[in-house]
């Protein structure tokens, strides 16, 4: 792999390169030397020791060589960060589906470098993968997500910044993603959509209370219109959204694929609407994220706002039906518990508005 030729991509070009041996590609993200050189070096070792590194043979914590390996997740995927000069993440699959995670992941690298190449506010990983061998490798992002910086912007000592500024360029990033040529390289995205979903999760459902009844009833005879077929992540949650000096970057995507951009944004946009069930938290401050998220995506994107209702109503429902019902959470927001008696409150108000061409800004109230 690494005596590969390189050669460059005609869309993603001056920026990235691709290289290309025995199913190994490379994506440089103009990578310094440093980057080049630690990638060199960790490359032959995980493809010596990837039967045991997919098996977690060797460990939690363990060093081959100069290289410094910490199992972070260990279920349909095994996850390291490994140090070998610069930090960097090591996804092995495990499913069945091994080769088409890989797939998804590529894919989803070259759209955020076509992204990357079209905004200045988006960064993007170094990454190498290997479809044969089965894994990925991405450099780090040094940042944190973009949520938690919200909640630091909110307490006292957080000082005004700029996090409403990031959210804007968020919104136009995950627009020219939506937007991207990549749909007809995939097949359907990984996940169901939200109205689908709920209606699974009515089923499930025995003894239902009033409010159950109704998002059951609403769910039935919601018309649930996906709007035109796009690119979509599949698993836009907070943990997958960045922020660093450089950009917001979007990572993780093996659920990746054609689907409806609602879904995206209606997932998105969850965490900001449950704000308002919090006691004593700056929820004006959530709405006013909420509105410059949608600003930006509509700088480049169509957004129907009757369609994104449908979805976030759908979203919400799911949310008390899981915390509330089947499992009998206190779920939390920011640290916070949720509210029941507010949450039963929006979400009422959302499943008995009757109004598509409303101010979105009013899911909040």
């Amino acid at each position: 792999m690494n005596n590969a030729p390189f050669f460059s991509i005609t869309c993603l070009t001056p920026v990235v390169s691709l290289g290309i041996f025995n199913r190994h590609y490379v994506f440089q993200f103009s990578m310094k030397n440093r980057k080049i050189a630690s990638m060199h070096k960790l490359v032959p070792i995980v493809e010596r020791h990837i039967s045991q590194l997919r098996s977690v043979d060797l460990g939690n914590r363990f060093r081959i060589g100069d290289c410094t390996f910490h199992l972070l997740q260990n279920d349909r995927n095994v996850l390291y960060k490994v140090k070998a000069n610069q930090l960097w993440f090591l996804k092995i699959p495990r499913s069945k589906t091994a080769e088409e995670v890989i797939i998804r992941e590529s894919i989803g690298l070259k759209c955020a470098g076509v992204i990357a190449n079209q905004s200045v506010y988006y960064t993007v990983p170094n990454a190498k993968y290997s479809i044969s061998a089965g894994y990925l490798l991405t450099s780090e992002i040094k940042g944190i997500q973009l949520q938690r910086a919200f909640y630091r912007s909110c307490l006292p000592s957080g000082g005004k910044g700029s996090i409403l500024k990031w959210y804007n360029a968020f919104g136009s990033c995950l627009a020219l993603m939506h937007n991207s040529n990549h749909k007809n390289e995939l097949k359907k995205c990984n996940r169901t959509t939200s109205v689908l979903r709920l209606r699974q999760l009515c089923n499930n459902i025995q003894a239902k209370e009033n409010l159950s009844e109704e998002i059951t009833r609403w769910a039935y005879l919601a018309d649930y219109e996906k709007g035109s077929t796009k690119f979509v992540h599949g698993n836009i949650k907070p943990e997958n959204i960045l922020l660093s000096d450089k950009g917001v970057a979007i990572i993780d995507f093996e659920n990746c694929g054609q689907g409806s951009v609602y879904d995206d944004l209606s997932f998105f946009c969850l965490n900001l609407i449950l704000t308002k069930t919090l006691i004593f938290f700056p929820w004006r401050k959530a709405l006013r994220a909420f509105r410059h998220f949608l600003e930006g995506y509509q700088t480049i994107g169509e957004l129907r706002v009757g369609l994104l209702k449908t979805a976030i109503t759908a979203r919400l429902a799911d949310y008390y039906l899981s915390k509330y019902v089947l499992h009998k959470e206190i779920p939390l927001v920011a640290g916070i518990p949720v509210q029941k008696s507010k949450l039963q409150h929006l979400l009422t108000s959302l499943l008995r508005s009757h109004s598509d061409n409303q101010d979105p800004g009013t899911f909040f109230i």
